[in-house]
C-alpha cells in the first residue's frame, strides 16, 4: 500500500510542477497582453493625434485657398482698362 501511496504523491507533484510551470507561462503571457494593450492605447492617441493635425491643414489650406481667390479677384479687377 506504502508504494501505491507513493506514486500517487509523484504523479501529484508532477501535476504540481506542471501547474507551477502553466502559472508562470499565463503570467508571462498576461505581462504581454498588457504591453500590447499599452502599445494599442499609444497607437490609437497617436491616430487620433494625427487626424487632429490633418484637420487643422486641411482648414488652413482652406483658408489659405480662400485668400489666394480674393487675391486673384482683385488683380483681375484691376487688369481690367
Amino acid at each position: 500500500m506504502a508504494e501505491s501511496e507513493n506514486l500517487v504523491l509523484e504523479m501529484l507533484r508532477a501535476i504540481r510542477a506542471k501547474l507551477d510551470r502553466h502559472d508562470e507561462r499565463f503570467d508571462e503571457l498576461m505581462q504581454r497582453l498588457g504591453r500590447i494593450e499599452a502599445s494599442i492605447v499609444g497607437l490609437r492617441r497617436d491616430s487620433a493625434h494625427a487626424e487632429e493635425t490633418q484637420v487643422e491643414q486641411e482648414a488652413r489650406m482652406d483658408r489659405l485657398a480662400r485668400r489666394i481667390e480674393r487675391i486673384e479677384k482683385r488683380l483681375e479687377l484691376t487688369d481690367q482698362p
